[in-house]
């Protein structure tokens, strides 16, 4: 426990849960987050105490006996050029609004960060918004590597232009010109190649992630442990599992999960991989689910989003995705980094050797 001006900071006690479960909703509707409506305590329980590693750091402060802020950290086994890692995720923070601006959260911070530096974590990293960024920086010595990329492919443009004018018709003309436009940057499934849906992560599939793994010297480990974890396991989300199949062999796989962004219905690609330079079979399966959709989705959606660190999403060009150019972008993704314990500086700050998908962020 540490103590500051009245406030107590301490590592959350299982005494505390539920009284943080409650908080964390209330600041969750304050804040118009995201997953706000399908917070609970089966979340926060799925979130931090069932994580693949089972290590969470969680950290609170007091003030006359109740919780008014937080600061949650899950640990991930990762690999760093092929060594098993302790990779630390500031993931969900947060103070009462009434104590705003007061160093409270500073403090909460502070005290947060001396803790994880002493418990063998090897690297920490964050997505913090544009308003936290240069206190990570100034203060706690992180980096930014670099900012993600983001990608949209509009599927049923006519319907997106509808949801945000309506132009006596003209909308939906243009959409449709739009789509015929798109549909020209099309990979059609090559002969003797199909898809499948799963229903769950099987050791094929696992197989494929671990050997597209092996292309980066930094990323999360996405064995079945995790992957179930992270999707088959989480409570009230729906995902999709697709793979493109060639002579009944997967050679590349995608996850997929219907969303609604500012009003609007989505399908985010939350994560893939492929065959050791199988990546084209990427391209054919992204291809055929913007063009066929209904055949394998059940859910509508207007457009096709993805974010990430990975030389493949440059490379969705060629089936029609757009580039969101960074001052467009409402909420872009900063990759900001702290090397704990590693001896290779060079090697944790150069962002070609990151692996980050959206299975990293946990808004999705």
């Amino acid at each position: 426990m540490y103590a500051n001006t009245g406030f107590t900071f301490h590592r959350l006690e299982p005494g505390d849960n539920l009284e943080l479960v409650e908080q964390i909703a209330q600041m969750k509707q304050e804040g118009d987050s995201h997953n706000a409506g399908i917070f609970d305590y089966m979340f926060w329980e799925w979130q931090y105490s069932q994580l693949p590693s089972g290590q969470s750091r969680i950290y609170i402060v007091k003030h006359n006996g109740r919780i008014v802020g937080y600061y949650h950290v899950p640990i991930y086994s990762g690999l760093v050029e092929g060594e098993k890692k302790q990779l630390a995720v500031i993931q969900e923070v947060a103070i009462h609004r009434s104590l705003r601006n007061r160093g409270v959260f500073r403090s909460l911070s502070e005290f947060a960060h001396r803790n994880l530096l002493n418990e063998g974590i090897d690297c920490i990293y964050t997505f913090p918004n544009k308003k936290s960024i240069h206190t990570f920086i100034k203060y706690y010595s992180y980096r930014q590597i670099t900012t993600l990329s983001s990608y949209i492919a509009p599927v049923n443009t006519a319907r997106l232009l509808r949801s945000k004018a309506r132009l006596f018709g003209i909308e939906t003309v243009l959409g449709k010109l739009s789509d015929i436009g798109f549909r020209a940057f099309t990979r059609p499934l090559e002969s003797g190649a199909y898809l499948k849906i799963h229903p769950e992560f099987n050791r094929e599939i696992e197989e494929i992630f671990r050997e597209y793994q092996r292309k980066f010297k930094i990323s999360v480990t996405r064995n079945r442990h995790y992957l179930n974890w992270r999707y088959t396991d989480k409570p009230k989300v729906k995902h999709y599992v697709i793979s493109i199949l060639k002579s009944d062999k997967i050679m590349a796989t995608v996850i997929l999960k219907p969303d609604v962004i500012f009003d609007n219905p989505v399908l985010i690609l939350m994560d893939f991989a492929a065959r050791s330079g199988k990546e084209e079979y990427l391209l054919q399966l992204l291809s055929e689910l913007r063009l066929n959709h209904g055949k394998y989705i059940q859910d509508e959606f207007n457009l096709i989003y993805t974010s990430g660190r990975d030389d493949f999403l440059s490379c969705l060009y060629k089936i029609g995705f757009i580039k969101i150019p960074a001052k467009f972008n409402p909420r872009p993704l900063n990759l900001l980094v702290k090397n704990c314990r590693l001896p290779d500086q060079n090697l944790i700050f150069n962002p070609d050797n990151w692996r980050i998908t959206l299975s990293d962020w946990e808004v999705f």
